[in-house]
């Protein structure tokens, strides 16, 4: 933990950040006179760990101690080998406080994590934001490290020499978790950990190390109104690691893009425009026509052998969808959702994975994190606004396996231009290797 008596006037300023809630008042219209300009991201008198780098960098060295020191615990069994591509960066990371690690989807973060386990040999808190990443990331680290992990949430409770968590867990349960003596902390997805409650418990953590890991460092609502030129994720972790490499863009082999036409008007005839969006998304969400128009496409893109993703952002269409493909695709078809039951989600993504075919899925499960290095082909349909998520969906079938190629295919409604037009933007940006095929 680090104390705001410990670090010089200007690094605070750091860790007073524009407002979101204010900013986005604005861009609503609304008045914001009631809304704080600025926030602070300091709580209890503590600062995150990124504090440290940024002391030392004004030239104030914190008295805490050699928070680099090695710990007892080691893995004889361990069975890792980095990449080429990934040595430099973990062999940085073990030689420092804190870090923010920027990885591109499917470079092997968890990999890299375990490295950093290994090479501490102290004792690990490993959050994930989700139950289905929880489970999967246990899973590679226990193969990894030839060590079971403990895991902590719901109703199941272990505590062991590594831990991993969810967010909402670490975070109702801080006390008890503060007082099991981890060492090293690990936060996947790290760019998510960004809302109040996630941020106090990053500040008032007992660790002496600590890392975030994420394919999409930006974080938009805070960094889009930023005086100074230092992201929030810098700001809170301290130093970048990057990790690069450019197999990915060989990977996606094409992006489609589909082109529906079709203009929403209102009960007297007048144009329902993406600027009144409630409105428009509800009328989107009840055109049955459209959702039929996808299944058939759906159905009519994906090949015997594929291991296809289908993202949406209603649960509801993730029941509809995955009954109609059911019912009209004799092939193997599964559904994944957030209100699914533990062992269902488990069942599930281990049958896909075993025998392929298509998963319809939530966009926050299985458009983040979700690692299936087969999945080959990927259905974005719901409607999406900023880098960050949509990097993260194409991500998910990024994962490499020698010799594979994928493909991803883009919905377009007419009337969400706009949108479409910053979506290619990314494409050209990120994935210049990959054919554009207009249907």
């Amino acid at each position: 933990m680090i104390k705001i008596s410990d670090v010089p006037r200007s690094v605070l300023e750091l860790f007073v950040v524009p407002n979101p809630e204010y900013y986005q008042m604005i861009k609503a219209g609304k008045d914001p006179r009631w809304k704080k300009l600025t926030k602070d991201i300091h709580f209890g008198g503590q600062l995150p760990p990124g504090a440290a780098f940024w002391s030392a960098s004004a030239g104030h060295k914190l008295s805490q101690g050699d928070a680099m020191d090695k710990g007892p615990l080691i893995y004889p069994s361990a069975k890792l080998e980095m990449r080429s591509y990934q040595a430099e960066p973990v062999e940085m990371a073990c030689k420092v406080r804190a870090g923010i690690i920027e990885a591109p989807t499917g470079s092997g973060k968890t990999a890299c994590a375990s490295k950093i386990i290994q090479e501490s040999g102290q004792k690990t808190l490993f959050l994930c934001h989700s139950i289905e990443l929880m489970h999967q990331t246990a899973l590679e680290i226990e193969d990894f490290l030839d060590v079971k992990p403990s895991l902590f949430y719901g109703k199941t409770k272990e505590f062991g020499n590594i831990t991993i968590s969810t967010y909402q867990s670490a975070v109702q349960n801080f006390q008890e978790f503060a007082s099991q003596g981890f060492d090293l902390l690990l936060v996947d997805e790290a760019d998510m950990f960004t809302t109040d409650n996630y941020i106090d418990f990053l500040c008032r953590f007992p660790c002496k190390r600590a890392f975030g890991f994420t394919a999409t460092i930006n974080v938009e609502k805070y960094d889009s109104n930023m005086t100074r030129q230092i992201r929030l994720m810098e700001r809170l972790w301290g130093f970048v690691i990057k990790i690069e490499t450019d197999m990915q863009t060989d990977i996606l082999d094409n992006i489609v893009i589909y082109e529906h036409e079709k203009q929403y008007v209102d009960k007297y005839g007048i144009p329902i425009i993406p600027r009144d969006w409630a409105l428009f998304r509800s009328e989107l969400d009840i055109d049955e026509e459209r959702q039929e128009a996808q299944i058939e496409y759906i159905i009519g893109n994906t090949l015997p052998d594929d291991f296809a993703l289908v993202l949406l952002d209603r649960l509801a269409d993730v029941d509809k969808y995955f009954s109609e493909i059911s019912f009209k695709n004799p092939g193997h078809t599964y559904k994944l959702h957030g209100k699914m039951k533990d062992r269902e989600r488990k069942e599930t993504v281990a049958a896909y994975k075993s025998t392929g075919g298509i998963l319809v899925g939530n966009v926050k499960i299985v458009g983040r994190g979700f690692n299936i290095p087969e999945a080959n082909r990927s259905f974005l349909l719901c409607p999406m606004k900023g880098e960050t998520p949509l990097r993260q969906a194409v991500g998910r079938i990024l994962r490499f396996i020698p010799d594979k190629k994928s493909e991803l295919h883009v919905w377009s409604d007419s009337s969400l231009y706009s949108q479409q037009k910053k979506k290619m933007k990314i494409f050209e940006e990120f994935y210049p290797n990959a054919n554009i095929i207009y249907k």
